[in-house]
């Protein structure tokens, strides 16, 4: 695809002869134009088939024995045409392409709301806003295992905690929206783990957001009017979402009296920028990598706060921000760190640059130094400058190393 996008602008770049200049820089500009316009549109493609194919993925892992047999093998079909349509999408190379790509993604995406209209699924939305609504969709059981619209519930505290659970537990898979708030604090906890999938995934409460069954969403906000209450938070199947947010603020996890965050198998975040915050010494286990949609290097920016240890070893460019972790290990990055307080055993078989300034509370260090490949000016590796902290008691430096300056340290002892 890129190959295919690069060469409509590689072929203007080739028209030069007898022309006006204008003439040639008003129709490069043109095509660029058009260019820009295709990647776009492109994106956006990518975006809906990414939405769609999650979406037929959650429905297929919610299909039991009481679901009709004609529901599994529709979805089947619907995602060997997603499968084609990524094929396409990879060929790209024009705008015409891409509007046919996006054609027969829209054609699918009837296709399924057919599908579900004529099978054995909940269609309409399910909204619980009072004890009788509990009541009716209590007694549903598992008939909305599978809502073809929106799941909208605003519990209060004089439900039964254990009706809204087992309600809770019987929704699998939305469609469009999930939205779960408790109106007061004193609404009981509530958790989400057989929920596989839904678009946007809105959690409000007073405890921890546990969703251990969650394979995608588009979007994930989880709001902090509680987040004193709010404990834990466990996505650890989740592999797609598009976007998470703590409040309205975009690309954000931050729960600062969290002990648990759990992103234990997400690869792809693609904003590739993301800030998170939870309590000191929490456990944080993660996979994340700096992968576009099409699975290249792009580079991310992480800023966070609060683990008790982080180990990347995947990453390979960009940008990285930690304090408050005790232990972090860096290998194989050629991009940026920062190191803040709280910070005690930094370790890095690759530092191009490293901002230690702030690194107050930093006891030992270890870094093999190198150039840095995108900057052709770099002779001399990282500088190293350790002056007047009575914290740092080792250092070990090895690799390309620029200027060291360790004055005034009273604790360094090797």
């Amino acid at each position: 695809m890129k190959k295919g996008l690069l060469s409509i602008l590689a072929g203007a770049l080739l028209v030069v002869g007898c022309q006006n200049y204008d003439d040639q820089f008003t129709d490069l500009e043109n095509q660029i134009t058009a260019l820009t316009t295709t990647v776009a549109g492109l994106t956006q493609v990518q975006s809906d088939l990414q939405s769609l194919s999650a979406t037929v993925a959650s429905l297929q892992s919610s299909l039991s024995s009481q679901i009709d047999t004609a529901l599994a093998d529709g979805l089947a079909d619907i995602d060997a045409a997603v499968e084609e349509l990524n094929a396409a999408a990879e060929d790209a190379a024009s705008a015409e392409d891409v509007a046919n790509i996006q054609a027969g993604v829209d054609a699918n995406a009837e296709d399924l709301e057919e599908l579900l209209n004529a099978s054995a699924v909940f269609t309409g939305d399910v909204t619980i806003n009072s004890v009788a609504t509990l009541d009716i969709f209590h007694g549903m059981d598992d008939a909305i295992a599978i809502v073809n619209g929106n799941v909208d519930i605003n519990a209060t505290a004089d439900m039964d905690a254990v009706k809204l659970q087992e309600t809770i537990d019987n929704i699998l898979t939305t469609v469009k929206d999930f939205s779960y708030v408790a109106t007061t604090s004193s609404v009981p906890a509530m958790t989400f783990n057989n929920l596989t999938g839904t678009a946007t995934l809105t959690l409000k409460q007073a405890g921890g957001y546990i969703a251990q069954g969650l394979v995608s969403a588009q979007n994930i906000y989880l709001y902090d009017d509680y987040k004193s209450k709010v404990d834990k938070i466990d996505f650890r199947a989740l592999t797609s979402v598009q976007k998470f947010y703590t409040d309205t603020t975009a690309n954000t996890i931050a729960f600062s009296k969290a002990t648990e965050l759990h992103l234990t198998e997400l690869v792809r975040y693609p904003p590739l920028n993301l800030t998170v915050e939870v309590d000191e010494g929490a456990a944080f286990p993660n996979k994340l990598d700096d992968v576009d949609a099409d699975g290249d290097q792009k580079d991310i920016t992480l800023d966070i706060t609060g683990p008790a240890s982080l180990t990347f070893t995947n990453i390979l460019d960009g940008t990285i921000k930690v304090k408050d972790v005790a232990t972090v290990t860096v290998n194989g990055f050629k991009g940026h760190v920062e190191i803040l307080e709280g910070v005690e055993t930094y370790t890095s078989d690759k530092a191009v640059t490293l901002d230690i300034d702030s690194s107050d509370d930093l006891e030992t260090l270890t870094v093999a130094g190198a150039l840095d490949p995108d900057t052709a000016t770099d002779l001399s590796g990282p500088a190293i400058s350790f002056v007047d902290n009575n914290s740092i008691t080792t250092i070990t430096l090895s690799g390309k190393v620029g200027a060291v300056d360790l004055q005034g340290n009273g604790n360094l002892d090797t």
